[in-house]
């Protein structure tokens, strides 16, 4: 069925609803290929040789293939920007914390010399504060026992007193 409103020159919608339409594909054609023409830029050389056998690949796989083609490049290109950000974010996870071991599996020699120094002084902070606490018992144990021969010295001089008295 024909659509009148086409052999008219008069205000259509259904024309104008498809001109919008044709517009958004072409703007989404554009801003496709300036994606990846920016991606190409950004990637390396072996990368780049990829993304030009996947363009001419691409130009042959008629219409609507053509935009999941593009949507599976571009989904390739967001992966591989993802794991470089993850292997970027890996290396200053590894700066900041010593004990994460490097991807050829050791760990860097002044940091390890770190990580001991601060478990030694670690140590010998704690056995500094156990000594402290042993001996302050020892000073309260000392008192304590002064106090008692202090009574005791009192108490007997008392019970000599009282023995004086009687006498």
């Amino acid at each position: 069925m024909l659509h009148l409103g086409r052999f008219f020159r008069g205000v259509s919608t259904n024309d104008d609803d498809e001109e919008e339409a044709r517009e958004r594909r072409r703007r989404a054609r554009e801003e496709r290929k300036k994606m990846r023409d920016s991606d190409e830029s950004e990637t390396t050389d072996t990368a780049n040789s990829n993304s030009a056998m996947e363009t001419e690949s691409s130009t042959t796989v008629p219409g609507g293939a053509e935009d999941d083609q593009v949507l599976l490049e571009r989904l390739a290109k967001r992966e591989e920007r993802r794991q470089k950000r993850m292997m970027e974010a890996m290396e200053r996870q590894k700066e900041l914390d010593p004990s994460i071991i490097s991807s050829n599996g050791t760990n860097g020699s002044l940091q390890e010399q770190s990580l001991k120094m601060k478990q030694k002084q670690q140590d010998a902070e704690a056995e500094l504060e156990e000594l402290k606490r042993k001996r302050e018992e020892r000073r309260k144990i000392l008192e304590e026992e002064e106090q008692q021969r202090k009574k005791d010295q009192e108490e007997k001089k008392a019970k000599e007193q009282v023995i004086m008295c009687f006498c």
